[in-house]
Order: structure tokens, then sequence, then C-alpha cells
């Protein structure tokens, strides 16, 4: 003979059925988590790849500001490194181009990847990062070409090249 309920049991199925659910729940939100952190990190990419593209910008056109009457006037230096970006010294009073050193927010223990042009000059800069990116339209004019890249490495935030500007070596630290 039983003894007992003949709904025994079932609360407990009822149970599992309910975990199984929001375990599935939990799952799926993961996802949508991910795809907004990594869209997060994408427009904090183009925020501060544009930040760099426009101090190395500045930095060029304070060089006729800041130029004596000996040095290179037509064309502007180019950057060396962050240092000059951070603080211009060139001129009589110090010029800030660039607040602080932004951070590639996909490899932030990784420094950017600088491009030069062919005669060494330090025109822009690049993520190390080898992802597809997520973002395939609504670049602003300037990123444009962001659109057909395969990799953030192929997102290059560089200024326009000038074959006439001094190399290097020839500008004042």
């Amino acid at each position: 003979m039983r003894s007992g309920n003949s709904q025994a049991g079932f609360s407990y199925l009822l149970l599992l059925i309910w975990l199984s659910i929001m375990a599935f729940m939990l799952l799926e939100s993961q996802d949508l988590i991910a795809s907004r952190f990594r869209q997060r990190q994408e427009a904090q990419l183009l925020f501060n790849g544009n930040q760099i593209r426009e101090a190395i910008n500045h930095y060029r056109g304070s060089d006729n500001i800041n130029a004596e009457e000996d040095g290179p006037k037509d064309g502007g230096c180019f950057p060396t490194d962050f240092s000059q970006l951070l603080i211009d010294n060139r001129g009589q009073k110090p010029v800030y181009h660039l607040r602080k050193v932004y951070l590639d927010p996909f490899m932030p223990k990784k420094a950017w990847i600088k491009v030069f042009d062919a005669e060494g000059r330090w025109i822009g800069v690049h993520s190390s990062d080898q992802r597809r990116p997520l973002k395939k339209m609504g670049f602003s004019e300037q990123d444009n070409e962001f659109s057909k890249a395969k990799t953030y490495q192929e997102w290059i935030f560089k200024v326009d090249e000038d074959p006439a500007a001094p190399l290097p070596d020839q500008c004042k630290k």
C-alpha cells in the first residue's frame, strides 16, 4: 500500500524546470552583456584614436606658431612620441596637445602600434587587436574607411602624409 500524497515530487520537478529556464536565460543575457561591453570598447577605441590623431594635427599646426626664425616653417614637424604631445616645449609657452596618453581599450597592457610614413615621420596609431569589429557602418567621414576593416588593426588613425614636412631629426625637440 502506498501512503502519502500522489503528487509527491511534482514540486521538485517544477523547481528543476524553473532552474533550467533561469540558467538558459542567464546564458543568453551573458552574450548580450559581452556584446554591449565590446561596443563600448569600440566607441572608446574610436574616441582615443581620434584624440591622438587630432593631437598630431594640432602639434603640426602649432609648429608654425612656435617656430623660431631659423627653424622649418612650412609643412610643420611631426611629433616623434607621446611625450611631445603631452607637453610641447618648442615655443616660449608649453602647449598641451593631449591631456593624457590614451590607452588602447582592447589591449590596455600593450602600447599603440605607431604608423610611420616612408620617411619615418609618425603619422598615426592603430590597435594590435586582431578580432573582427562589430561596428561596420555609421563612422564619421574621417573614419569612413573603417567600414571595410576585417580587424581592429585596420582601424588606422592617421593624419595626411606630407612629403614636404621636415624629417624628425631636423625638428626642434
